[in-house]
């Protein structure tokens, strides 16, 4: 097998291990938010979503983002037991203590502001942040199945204890903390205890030189995480300061048609990273990439335009009609959705390059663009500038990002580019629309539409199973 075949074939093979538990754990989640919504009050739903954004905000200083720094340099260990040993050791050095301190900070500013969901906070700020870690371990260790098994532990968790927490023992908002700790907690427990974490951890190799590697590799990304924070998370904060906490719960349920897109992507791109990292010496390493690049534009658009199309089921007749609002800003966001992952994608490279701070620079320069541009617009347009500055900075850094790619890498588009851009923009305009005959014949274009995007895909599908054979 060729080169190029075979790191095609590692990628999606990846892809497809870490999308079947993608796929499981979020749309189980996916389906549980029409309950958790009904089951909290539009401002308790509002706060909670809150509280996660200050979680995702907080998780880059608590971890120095070492998880990320330990998965690159696993990827070049080559199965040595004592590089591993150096390199896991060191990395949880470094969680441990900066948990220790942003938790003990978190909890004592809490404690004086709002002491009924100080502890609920920290428990789930530790659960998710002990998550993220131990699912880079995963990834550097190429425990790619345990992954799987992880993330639909977590979702698995999460729609338990909040079910017996929330609805149940009817704690309200602190039981919808508890019950994402918990979670996170057991898909963690998991993660070390399967994979014997102990074997891979000796206190003769903590080593402050080390450390310093690590965290000198990983702290460009604390920047570039804090401004991916800024650019999907401070809508929520501005929304609550000028809007309410009422209107950030109904943006909060539109965020969530766009994110499952997201997600999925989010499966590929952690592929991604893995796979540009070994390929980024290749000498066809520019074919490879635009030969990706292609591809992975050609099935964005499909799903975004299957998910656009359906969007309307789900506010009309599957989430509380106190959010049928949220439909309005759906079309937006999944726009913003498509420049995140071609983002990603540029982002990818830099990881493969070890260079994390064209990563952090540029995801700076989107924030600040984001900030702007929601303050300049929130008091004209109301919830629609929460939408429009979202897209308008992630279209800043898709273009951005690609103009410092350029520079080291030719990447072609596909002509077929165009025609699926003006597929995408016909469904936008349609479903502003809203009329149930359309909808209905919407919906089998885009079926239509995802068949012929992903034609290779479906046909080697069929032909595993047995149904096209020849």
């Amino acid at each position: 097998m060729s080169t190029e075949g075979s790191r095609e074939k590692n990628l999606v093979k990846n892809t497809a291990i870490l999308g079947i538990g993608a796929i499981i754990s979020k749309g189980l989640v996916f389906f549980m938010i029409p309950f958790f919504s009904r089951w909290l009050s539009v401002d308790d739903y509002g706060a909670f979503d809150l509280y996660s954004t200050y979680i995702t905000l907080l998780i880059p200083f608590m971890t120095l983002s070492s998880g990320e720094a330990i998965f690159r340099f696993l990827i070049d260990t080559h199965e040595d037991i004592f590089e591993k040993k150096n390199i896991i050791t060191n990395g949880i050095v470094i969680f441990f203590a900066g948990s220790l301190v942003t938790v003990s900070v978190s909890l004592l500013v809490l404690m004086k502001t709002s002491p009924l969901v100080a502890i609920p906070f920290c428990a789930f700020l530790m659960g998710e942040a002990l998550n993220n870690f131990t699912l880079t371990y995963l990834r550097g260790i190429k425990k790619l199945e345990k992954y799987t098994i992880c993330n639909i532990l977590t979702m698995s968790g999460i729609a338990f204890f909040v079910t017996l927490l929330v609805l149940i023992c009817k704690t309200e908002l602190p039981g919808m903390l508890y019950g994402y700790a918990l979670g996170y907690g057991l898909s963690s427990v998991f993660a070390l205890v399967s994979t014997s974490v102990w074997k891979f951890i000796d206190i003769k190799f903590i080593s402050f030189k080390e450390i310093k590697t690590l965290v000198k590799y990983s702290a460009p990304l604390i920047p570039n995480a804090i401004s991916w924070w800024i650019v999907n998370a401070s809508d929520r904060t501005i929304i609550k300061i000028f809007l309410g906490t009422a209107a950030n719960g109904i943006y909060a349920i539109a965020y969530k048609i766009p994110s499952l897109c997201t997600t999925l992507f989010n499966v590929f791109n952690i592929s991604w990273q893995e796979n540009v990292s070994l390929a980024i010496n290749d000498e066809d390493r520019e074919t490879y990439f635009a030969k990706i690049f292609a591809s992975v534009i050609r099935i964005l658009v499909s799903i975004c335009v299957c998910i656009t199309s359906i969007d309307f089921i789900l506010f009309h007749y599957i989430f509380d009609i106190k959010y049928i609002d949220g439909m309005k800003y759906v079309p937006i966001l999944i726009t913003a959705c498509i420049f995140t992952v071609v983002s990603q994608f540029f982002g990818g490279i830099f990881i493969g390059l070890k260079e994390p701070k064209y990563n952090g620079g540029t995801t700076v320069l989107s924030a600040i663009v984001n900030v702007a541009v929601h303050l300049a617009l929130v008091n004209i347009c109301g919830l629609y500038a929460a939408a429009i500055s979202t897209l308008v900075s992630f279209v800043f850094l898709c273009v951005i990002r690609y103009i410092i790619i350029k520079r080291r890498f030719t990447i072609r588009f596909d002509r077929s580019i165009v025609i699926y851009t003006g597929i995408y923009c016909y469904f936008i305009i349609t479903h502003y629309v809203d009329w149930m005959p359309i909808n209905c014949v919407n919906i089998l274009i885009a079926g239509v539409v995802f068949l012929i995007a992903n034609k290779e895909y479906v046909q080697k599908i069929l032909k595993k199973i047995g149904i096209n054979k020849k």
